[in-house]
This record gives C-alpha cells, sequence and structure tokens, in this order.
C-alpha cells in the first residue's frame, strides 16, 4: 500500500448519530434560525448610544453596519451554544460532535492544522493571482468591514465565531448524520463541502478554494477523530485572510 493510500486509509473518526439524516437537516435549519432570531432580539434590545459606546469613531452613517456585524457576532456565538445544550440534554453530545482532544497528540495535530492552513493560503494566493478581479470581488464584503470602526468586532467573529460555528454544524452534526448512511464519510465530506463553498456566494474560483478548504477540515477531522484540528485551522486561514485584507488593501 502507498504512503498515500496509507494516510487516506488510516482515520480516528468515530461518531454515532441516534437520528436519520433528514431530521438532522431540520434540526440544523431549526437551530439556524433560532440562533438568528437571537441575534435579531439582542440587536434591537441595544439602545442606539450603546453600538457608539462599543465603536468610539463609529459614524451615523455606519450604524446600520454597527447593528448588522452585532447580529451577526451574536448569531455565530448563539449557533454552537445551541446545538451544543441541545445535545447535552438529550445525552448523545459527545457520540454525535467529536469535541475531544484527538488521537495523534498535540505535535502532529500542530503539523496538520499547519499544513491545512499553508495549503489554503497557496491556494488562495494562486487564485488572487490568476483571477485577481474575482478576488477582489469575493473580498469586497470583508475590505469595507476591515476598514470601518467595526473591524476589532468583524475579526473576532471570523477568527473565533464563525470557525466554530461552521465546523460544529458542517463537519460535526451534519457531517455525523451523513456519515452513518451509504454515503460514507467521504461522500458526506464532499457533499456538505459543495453546500458550504456554495453559501459563500463568491465567484467560481473562490467557490472551487473554499470548497477544497472544506475537504481539507474533513481530513483534519478524519485523522485526528476531533473538531479541534478543523476549528484552529479555520480560524487561522480567516485570521491570515482577514489581515492581508486589512493591509493590502488601504
Amino acid at each position: 500500500m502507498s504512503l498515500a493510500r496509507r494516510f487516506f486509509a488510516k482515520g480516528s473518526y468515530h461518531t454515532h448519530c441516534p437520528w436519520p439524516w433528514w431530521v438532522a437537516l431540520i434540526d440544523s435549519v431549526l437551530l439556524y434560525f433560532t440562533a438568528g432570531f437571537a441575534a435579531v432580539v439582542v440587536s434591537l434590545a441595544l439602545p442606539q448610544w450603546s453600538y457608539y459606546y462599543l465603536f468610539p469613531n463609529l459614524a451615523n452613517h455606519d450604524y446600520p453596519i454597527a447593528f448588522y456585524v452585532v447580529g451577526w457576532c451574536v448569531w455565530t456565538f448563539a449557533a454552537p451554544w445551541l446545538l451544543v445544550a441541545w445535545l447535552n440534554r438529550r445525552g448523545c453530545l459527545l457520540d454525535v460532535l467529536p469535541l475531544g482532544p484527538g488521537s495523534l497528540g498535540t505535535g502532529k495535530t500542530a503539523l496538520l492544522v499547519i499544513g491545512a492552513a499553508s495549503l489554503y493560503v497557496s491556494l488562495s494566493a494562486l487564485a488572487a493571482t490568476i483571477y485577481p478581479d474575482k478576488t477582489y470581488k469575493d473580498a469586497a464584503y470583508f475590505i469595507y468591514y476591515m476598514h470601518s470602526p467595526v473591524a476589532p468586532l468583524m475579526l473576532l467573529m471570523g477568527v473565533v465565531g464563525a470557525p466554530v460555528m461552521e465546523e460544529m454544524m458542517f463537519r460535526g452534526f451534519l457531517q455525523t448524520a451523513l456519515s452513518s448512511t451509504r454515503l460514507g464519510f467521504w461522500g458526506a465530506s464532499a457533499i456538505l463541502s459543495a453546500v458550504w463553498s456554495l453559501l459563500h456566494r463568491y465567484s467560481w474560483s473562490g467557490t472551487a478554494v473554499v470548497f477544497s478548504s472544506g475537504l481539507v477540515f474533513s481530513l483534519l477531522l478524519w485523522k485526528t477523530g476531533s473538531l479541534r484540528a478543523g476549528m484552529v485551522a479555520h480560524g487561522l486561514i480567516n485570521l491570515v485572510g482577514m489581515m492581508w485584507i486589512a493591509f493590502a488593501y488601504q
């Protein structure tokens, strides 16, 4: 057996979903909407003056931006909390979500995380070199917010909130549900990575890069048996990307 085949064949992924995949899909949609509702409630509950206290340099015309980003930040942190609370209440948290430390140890896991992040950064740099206009269009949203008074909150959401939420929902809850079907682990990973990349609404080149990163995060999950490596790699990738946006586009 070749080295590559041995690398992919030997996995530490072990989970169990007590529900059919379609029940998990419905539950995940309900959790998303519940978290979104909580985000709207929190954003509306905060008086307008509090936004100027949180963001001292906020201009009046930037208030809608702050309102939106605060709501989005609450949403990214509320969704995984609701998922964990819901699974824990049913006594199947660790069966469904592999949140343990993993099986490879800190050193090997760190190497995998660095390798995954380096691969994504290389693919992104290649796409930016070949398709600069498409890359700029994909990044326009982040360029705008990373050069606004809400940049610190945007960074927190991008480096912590979004990676935790997306890995727990896609590579966690839904991956466990779909892996128990005939699709198996890698079939489920391909479908979920495709859906995840399309939800980003990037150009075709950006979508291809995000799809590739989804498969890489799945590989981290497969090799380590834990979501932690994917969360760290995801956060590191977002950190590099957002810092590049902040300094490259002045």
